[in-house]
């Protein structure tokens, strides 16, 4: 009976184990995308504001 309640425990164990990589993994994916969009957006602010006709 003990055995059965403890291999319950390590499997509930194992899985938010994986579950917080998963989500850690994910945050930091999240992190990196918007920093690359941040900069793809600043990029793309000065190509627009020089190409435009409104500013020459």
């Amino acid at each position: 009976m003990e055995t059965d309640v403890l291999g319950k425990c390590l499997s509930a164990l194992l899985i938010a184990a994986v579950a917080a990589c998963f989500f850690a993994a994910n945050g930091m994916f999240y992190e990196a995308l918007v920093v690359q969009l941040n900069e793809w957006a600043d990029g793309q602010a000065a190509v627009a504001s020089s190409a435009s006709s409104f500013y020459r």
